[in-house]
């Protein structure tokens, strides 16, 4: 929900990393710098910054568990697992996320939402206690 809510969330939980010629040649810079001076900082938000919003969650963490915040700790890793998560989508990773280009219009809806709703009574999670 704070997605919609949070301005420059919605942004964080993809990347249509097919509209980088390099992606295909596997050149594409790792660096959000130097991704946002060759493409320009509009273009590069526009296309997502899934990847680099999750490894920023990451150190966010790593700060929260160095000073003690437990209950921040937990806040980001719920983030950061959900960044996760949106990155593994397929759709999440392609301009054509919604199908909106090859004449699938609410593919998108369809996959993530429909599909998996009609099936959630089948997941059946194990519980079991954390060993550390």
């Amino acid at each position: 929900k704070r997605r919609y809510s949070t301005k420059d969330e919605a942004c964080r939980h993809y990347i249509d990393i097919d509209d980088y010629p390099e992606f295909l040649t596997g050149t594409l810079p790792h660096s959000f710098e130097t991704m946002k001076t060759r493409y320009g900082g509009s273009r590069v938000e526009g296309n997502g910054i899934g990847p680099w919003a999750l490894d920023e969650e990451y150190h966010r963490l790593v700060d929260r568990f160095q000073a003690g915040d437990w209950t921040g700790a937990v806040d980001v890793a719920g983030d950061i697992g959900h960044y996760a998560g949106d990155l593994h989508q397929p759709l999440h990773l392609t301009t054509n996320f919604d199908g909106q280009l090859s004449g699938q219009s609410g593919v998108h809806s369809r996959f993530e939402t429909k599909m998996t709703g009609r099936h959630l009574d089948e997941f059946r999670p194990r519980s079991a206690a954390a060993v550390g």
